[in-house]
């Protein structure tokens, strides 16, 4: 159902305990965390669940920060994004030669579902399935670390989110860049072309492509964001330019029919409608918790991936103190009606889930 996060830790644990202090101090609040009498049982219960570890088939190695997936639907395949944030942040703090690398992977839906029939499994001991890498290693120029991805119904190819890092003198700059491959010859088909520097997740439209961003600033500035509770984020063109910006935390996108888009405000506990010239919201749902990334089903329904209590997610991916919860429900974006379909109340199975797929079978 869900992704599991890569959890953050290090040496400037000060500057993560600060930023965790400033989020608070934003406004932001824990979700309510039993949602039964609400909406009743979820669709699809914890014991029927499982944890799936991800192992790139090239090279033995296990797949590492996944963030991201995408249903190819003609491909009946999943694309994958992924990279391991801690690594990465340690070494850029290091001002390392190198900073580690991520990759996109493929696997197609029939492997997943004959992985999920395997023996069993446990939260230790999860089953397995090996995916294949759509880029060779050192093929992106400045890096391979992808972010959020969509994939591009007029071409098949994967749009996505690239982190480059730049020598900036002794130091490491990051730089957001949109890229575009095939996904069976992994070409590059883009140039890189840089965008915000706070893009998270993006689709593909009549517009191009839209990202949303989930700071107004980057760098030293996003604390600003994170300590005051400014609407300030939201989608921008392809380039960076704003187009909307009137969320708390921009996050997940997902196209809608009529050219409108969906906007998951995670600290705003919403989803927003944009109407198709993006400026306006059309309707706004709140969510019982915080959504995160946004994908559609075979139902036309949104299927929202929420972290139920903020500060359990902060702590976990911050400070790496505990497990965080998930809970994922589907949005009806015609009638608002919300149903649950997945929750982990401790995070036992899946922590801190980011996105979620429902599909028909």
């Amino acid at each position: 159902m869900g992704i599991n996060t890569h959890t953050f830790f290090g040496k400037a644990l000060f500057w993560r305990a600060l930023a965790l202090a400033l989020s608070a101090l934003g406004g932001l609040s824990c979700a309510r965390q039993d949602v039964s009498e609400e909406f009743g049982a979820p669709t699809f219960p914890l014991e029927s669940c499982a944890r799936v570890a991800v192992t790139n088939e090239a090279t033995g190695e296990p797949v590492i920060g996944a963030e991201d997936f995408a249903l190819d639907v003609a491909g009946e395949r999943i694309v994958l994004s992924a990279y391991d944030r801690l690594a990465v942040e340690r070494s850029v703090r290091r001002r390392d030669d190198k900073i580690p690398e991520g990759g996109l992977y493929v696997v197609s839906t029939g492997a997943l579902v004959a992985a999920l029939a395997s023996s069993e499994s446990s939260a230790t001991t999860p089953k397995k399935i090996s995916v294949r890498p759509i880029f060779r290693d050192g093929e992106m120029t400045h890096g391979l670390r992808p972010h959020g991805l969509t994939i591009d119904k007029a071409t098949g190819d994967v749009v996505f989110i690239n982190h480059a890092y730049l020598k900036d003198g002794t130091r490491w700059r990051r730089r957001a860049t949109l890229e575009r491959a095939s996904l069976d010859g992994a070409i590059v088909m883009g140039a890189g072309a840089q965008t915000h520097c706070a893009a998270n997740n993006l689709v593909t439209n009549d517009f191009g492509v839209l990202t949303s961003f989930d700071h107004a600033h980057c760098g030293w500035r996003s604390l600003i964001d994170d300590a005051l509770p400014f609407k300030r984020s939201g989608v921008a063109a392809s380039a960076g330019t704003p187009v909307f910006a009137g969320a708390r935390f921009a996050n997940g996108v997902a196209n809608l029919p009529e050219g409108r888009v969906a906007l998951a405000d995670t600290r705003g506990h919403s989803i927003f409608v944009l109407d198709a010239a993006m400026k306006e919201v059309r309707k706004s749902f709140d969510m019982p918790g915080g959504p995160d990334n946004l994908t559609l089903n075979h139902l036309g329904a949104l299927v929202a991936a929420l972290h139920p209590s903020t500060w359990r997610i902060a702590l976990y991916r911050k400070l790496n103190i505990g497990l965080a919860p998930s809970r994922v429900v589907a949005l009806d974006p015609k009638t608002g009606e919300t149903t649950l379909l997945f929750e982990d109340k401790e995070g036992a199975v899946i922590a801190g889930a980011t996105v979620a797929l429902q599909t028909a079978e």
